[in-house]
């Protein structure tokens, strides 16, 4: 079951996401991504993704570190989301 954390600084809209290579058939995978972003900038989420709560996650906005935690159990075809926002370091 492959984990991999990856980075995604966004500097415009991002209008498709697309994840290539999955692991092969009958096989799962997870994923981290951290986003960050020095504007107001949207995602497009792929129709696979099936968020928490039923609603697809917004990231923050600028300055903010969201992180972004799927998991597939099916090769891809359905993708678990969630979207944890505006991660800070504790003070």
């Amino acid at each position: 079951f492959p984990v991999t954390i990856s980075t995604l600084n966004l500097n415009a809209n991002v209008t498709s996401v697309v994840f290539t290579n999955p692991p092969g058939s009958g096989r799962g995978f997870s994923k981290f991504i951290q986003i960050t972003q020095t504007g107001a900038f949207t995602v497009a989420w792929p129709a696979s993704f099936r968020w928490e709560g039923g609603s697809a996650g917004t990231v923050s906005g600028s300055a903010a570190v969201d992180l972004l935690a799927i998991t597939s159990v099916d090769n891809g075809a359905t993708i678990h989301a969630t979207l944890s926002k505006d991660r800070k370091v504790a003070t």
